[in-house]
């Protein structure tokens, strides 16, 4: 493995790592009514039978869970999409893809943080791991940039 080649492959590991989230999001989603536990059946009962107007439109609980649930895996995929599309270019245009990979670091320790606080130890260690490797990268295309400064 050259040099060269470093941000790349590590920016590809981190994608993966993302797009392993979002899946495994994207399937809790679709599934989270398949169980046999009768007090959360009665939850989940509970939560889509109660609707209300929300501006002019008629939403229940579950309508709000599924939507940001979506809106999760959507980003989750867009985000792997970025790394992939960023590691392609990191070596030829360092400067802009750091200044990139910063704001994306930002939302994964965000993403991190959440998860070890509120879901679980998969999907936050995954998180973990990716912003650790974009942590990597933006330290290795710093000296990659011509004027060795980040945006």
């Amino acid at each position: 493995m050259t040099r060269a080649m470093r941000p790349k492959l590590l920016l590809r590991i981190a994608a993966f790592f993302i797009l392993f989230v979002a899946i495994g999001h994207t399937i809790g989603n679709c599934t989270r009514k398949a169980i046999t536990d009768a007090r959360q059946q009665e939850i989940f009962k509970k939560m889509a039978d109660y609707r209300f107007d929300f501006n002019g439109s008629m939403r229940s609980w579950d309508n709000f869970y599924d939507g940001m649930s979506l809106d999760v895996s959507l980003t989750l995929v867009i985000f792997t999409v970025l790394l992939w599309l960023i590691s392609g270019s990191a070596n030829k245009y360092p400067v802009f893809c750091t200044s990139l990979l910063w704001a994306i670091l930002a939302c994964f320790i965000g993403f991190t943080i959440i998860g070890f606080l509120y879901f679980f130890i998969v999907p936050a260690t995954c998180t973990l791991i990716a912003s650790l490797l974009v942590t990597v990268v933006i330290f290795q295309l710093r000296k990659l940039s011509p004027i060795n400064s980040v945006l």
